[in-house]
């Protein structure tokens, strides 16, 4: 065992005048525990992501666990900050246009679909449907 492995694992109780063991601490003891449950909810994340299929497969998802340690002057005491992050794969890009437009009284407006064109729905209504190919049905 090393020697730095002794110093984090044995602490002196002034008390007893005595060496006793401390457990050292872990991944699992820090932050009440929550550094576990934090990766695991970006691990999901990421994995969520890879079989979305609106994502690029083949782009590389990150989960990053950083532990901050920043001790005080006398070596005493330290401040400990820990985060978990993922950089996922962005949504592929979906292309589509818009129309714009005013409408009676000068409102301006816009919509998914040319004001100049009929909906199916209008066209049927208004009777200006021709058949098409003339296949027998």
């Amino acid at each position: 065992m090393s020697r730095h492995r002794d110093i984090i694992s044995a602490k002196f109780n002034k008390e007893e005048g005595k060496t006793v063991p401390i457990d050292p601490p872990t991944i699992h003891s820090l932050a009440d525990g929550a550094i576990p449950e934090l990766f695991q909810e970006e691990l999901n994340r990421a994995v969520e992501n890879i079989g979305d299929p609106n994502t690029d497969a083949k782009t590389v998802r990150k989960v990053v666990l950083t532990v901050e340690i920043k001790p005080d002057e006398r070596r005493e005491i330290a401040s400990v900050s820990t985060s978990v992050v993922s950089k996922l794969a962005p949504t592929r890009r979906i292309s589509s246009v818009m129309h714009f437009g005013r409408i009676a009284g000068g409102k301006f407006v816009a919509s998914d679909r040319s004001f100049r064109q009929m909906t199916f729905d209008d066209a049927l209504e208004s009777g200006k449907v021709a058949e098409i190919g003339g296949g027998n049905s």
